[in-house]
């Protein structure tokens, strides 16, 4: 079990901000299908795959920003998506983060922005939208948008390009 802080968060974040010189925070929003092929894997075959494809993806922007971010903010919506396979996956992420020594916001607001929303409601669905294929015109992820562009100087995610 992870210890339990004994600071104020806002210190941990003053803390944070003053070691890495930085107030950077990236957003984790995965979404199966935009991932890059060579970690969705075998997503296509059901949620416990998805989730882990996102679980790798994540741990890999983990990697990649950990020397430059003070936090990560996982988006719930897009985990739960992927029912109790999704909830394990975000357990997972916010473990490695704090493992790398980032802080974790948890993004787990209600009533959001339409992605966010649909990813929310099939969440109680048997199946998830999300899974299958989606036009690329939608809200694309902070996540998928970091792994897009240059990464800065000596920052790769293992398995990520970054085209």
């Amino acid at each position: 079990m992870p210890p339990v802080a004994t600071t104020h968060f806002a210190d941990r974040v003053a803390e944070a901000v003053e070691r890495k010189r930085s107030q950077v925070v990236v957003g984790l929003d995965p979404v199966p299908d935009q991932l890059p092929v060579e970690l969705r894997g075998e997503s296509v075959l059901g949620r416990e795959h998805a989730a882990a494809a996102c679980a790798r993806f994540c741990c890999g922007i983990v990697d990649a920003v950990a020397p430059y971010a003070v936090a990560v903010k996982p988006q719930s919506a897009f985990f739960e998506a992927l029912g109790s396979d999704g909830i394990r996956a975000l357990e997972e992420v916010c473990d490695y983060a704090r493992a790398a020594e980032m802080l974790v916001i948890a993004d787990a607001k209600r009533g959001d922005i339409g992605s966010t929303a649909q990813a929310r409601s099939s969440s109680r669905a048997e199946t998830h939208p999300l899974s299958r294929t989606r036009s690329r015109s939608t809200r694309t992820s902070a996540a998928t948008r970091w792994s897009r562009s240059s990464p800065p100087a000596g920052a790769t995610a293992p398995g990520c390009s970054a085209s």
